[in-house]
C-alpha cells in the first residue's frame, strides 16, 4: 500500500506502509529532517534527541538533510511535513513505523519537536521536572524494541504556556505559545495622547492621574468613549497589517482600578452590581470590546491570516470584569478567565467557580482562555492542590476553554513539581 508523503522544497519521500507495527531501536542509524535547518527550536530538540537517543541505545544518529543520505537497507527516523495536516491544531503529529524506518509527519516544526520529546519521554524514559541538570531524571530502561500501534497527537489545547518559564523547559515538556494575553491599554493610549485626546482618558475624583505608559499605573482608557473605541481599532488593524502573521491582539486593562467616573460610565456600569465582592464592570469593558471587533473584523476584514488562521482581540476578565456581560460577545473577542483554581479546595469558590465557566462558555466567543495562579509565594507553605488543579484544567477543556497560561513559579523547589504535573 502506497502513499506520498508531504512535500518541502521539492522533496517528495514514497513509502511502503506495511502490517508491522515492530522496530530495533539498536537498528536505527540516521535522522533525516526536510524541515528548513534554521529553525531555532528544531535544532536543539534534533540535538537533545540525538544525544539521549546516544545514552539511552547506546548508538550515534547520523543526522541529514539530504535525501541521497538515506541509505536502504539501514533503519532511519524520518522528520517530514505533511500537507493534510494543515487543519489540525497547531503541533498535531503522527508517527508510524514504515518497514524499517520510523516516519514522524507533521505540518509544521512544533509538531515535529512535540514528536521527538514524546518519543524521548514515552520510549527513553526522559524527565525534566524542572529546569537545569538537577531537574532531570531516566525513569526505567529504554526498551530494545519500539512497538505501537500507529500514533496521532493533536493537542488538547491551542496554547499551553506557563509564566515565568525556561524555554529549554518548556520545549523539553511541549508547552506552546501564541496568543497575547496581558494587560496592554497603556501601550494603545500612549502618553502623547493625553494633551490631544484627553477624554480618552478616565476621569476619577482620586488624585491619580498617570499616563506614563505603565500598564500598571496608568488611568484606564474612558471605555464609554466612542474615540476610544476607534484610536484601539486603528492600534489593531495597523499591527496586523506589519505583523500579518499574528492571531491576537490584546485590549486589556490595566492591572488598577482606575476606571472613569463620569455620568456617561456610570450610566453603564450603574446601578453597581457587586461579583466576589467587587464592583462589576464587565458590561462596560465588553461593550467596548464588541465594537472594537465589530470595527476590526466586520469593516476591515482581518478575521484570518494569510495562512488561514483564525484572528482574536483578548481581553482579560479579570477583577473587576470578571463576571459575565449581559450581552453575547463578539465571536472574536477572546474572553481570558482570571482564577487562583488552587482555591477549589473550598467547594462554595468551586461551584461558583464552574457555574462562571460555563457562562462563559455560552457568552458567543468562538475560543475561552484561562489565567489561572498557581504560584507559591506569599503563601508560607508549597500549595500543592494537585486534585484541585487536575480536575479544574478538565473541566475548563470540556467547556471550550483551549488557550492555558498560569503564573507559577516563585520558588522551583516548592512549584517545580506542580509545573510539571
Amino acid at each position: 500500500l502506497y502513499f506520498l508523503l508531504a512535500l518541502l522544497c521539492n522533496i517528495s519521500l514514497l513509502h511502503s506502509k506495511i502490517s508491522s507495527n515492530e522496530i530495533s531501536i539498536k537498528d536505527v542509524k540516521i535522522l533525516y529532517s526536510n524541515f528548513s535547518n534554521d529553525d531555532k527550536n528544531l535544532e536543539i530538540a534534533i540535538a537533545d534527541f540525538s544525544a539521549m537517543w546516544a545514552i539511552r541505545v547506546g548508538t550515534l544518529l547520523k543526522f541529514c538533510h539530504e535525501e541521497n543520505e538515506l541509505n536502504k537497507g539501514v533503519s532511519s527516523i524520518i522528520l517530514v511535513k505533511d500537507e493534510s495536516l494543515k487543519n489540525l491544531p497547531s503541533g498535531t503529529f503522527e508517527i508510524y513505523i514504515d518497514v524499517d524506518d520510523i516516519i514522524i509527519s507533521s505540518y509544521n516544526s512544533e509538531g515535529i519537536c512535540h514528536a521527538l520529546y514524546t518519543i524521548a519521554h514515552q520510549v527513553l524514559g526522559a524527565r525534566w521536572y524542572w529546569p537545569s541538570a538537577l531537574g532531570f531524571e531516566w525513569i526505567g530502561e529504554a526498551p530494545k524494541e519500539y512497538t505501537f500501534d500507529n500514533l496521532r497527537v493533536e493537542p488538547s489545547f491551542d496554547m499551553r504556556t506557563l509564566y515565568p518559564m525556561d524555554n529549554d523547559f518548556s520545549l523539553r515538556n511541549r508547552l506552546s505559545k501564541g496568543y497575547f494575553l496581558n494587560h496592554n491599554a497603556a501601550k494603545i493610549f500612549k502618553p502623547k495622547y493625553k494633551s490631544l485626546y484627553p477624554n480618552i482618558f478616565s476621569s476619577v475624583s482620586a488624585s491619580q492621574s498617570f499616563v506614563i505608559g505603565d500598564t500598571r499605573l496608568d488611568l484606564q482608557p474612558n471605555f464609554a468613549n466612542p474615540l476610544a473605541v476607534d484610536i484601539t481599532a486603528k492600534e489593531i488593524v495597523s499591527f496586523f497589517k506589519k505583523n500579518p502573521y499574528e492571531r491576537s491582539f490584546s485590549i486589556s486593562p490595566n492591572d488598577n482600578t482606575l476606571f472613569d467616573e463620569s455620568e456617561l460610565t456610570k450610566s453603564i456600569v450603574f446601578p453597581l452590581e457587586y461579583f466576589r465582592d467587587r464592583p462589576n464592570y464587565s458590561n462596560l469593558t465588553f461593550s467596548f470590546a464588541n465594537q472594537v471587533a465589530n470595527k476590526v473584523f466586520n469593516e476591515e476584514g482581518l478575521w484570518e491570516t494569510p495562512s488561514g488562521e483564525k484572528r482574536y482581540i483578548t481581553m482579560l476578565a479579570y477583577y473587576w470584569t470578571e463576571q459575565t456581560p449581559e450581552f453575547p460577545i463578539h465571536p472574536r473577542i477572546m474572553p481570558i478567565l482570571t482564577s487562583d483554581r488552587a482555591q477549589w479546595h473550598d467547594e462554595s469558590y468551586r461551584m461558583e467557580d464552574m457555574d462562571l465557566i460555563r457562562r462563559w462558555s455560552n457568552a458567543g466567543s468562538d475560543r475561552l482562555g484561562t489565567w489561572d495562579y498557581y504560584y507559591g509565594a506569599p503563601y508560607p507553605y508549597p500549595r500543592q492542590f494537585n486534585e484541585f488543579l487536575s480536575s479544574s484544567i478538565l473541566y475548563l477543556y470540556e467547556n471550550n476553554v483551549d488557550v492555558f497560561f498560569s503564573q507559577i513559579p516563585s520558588f522551583w523547589g516548592l512549584d517545580g513539581p506542580k509545573a510539571w504535573l
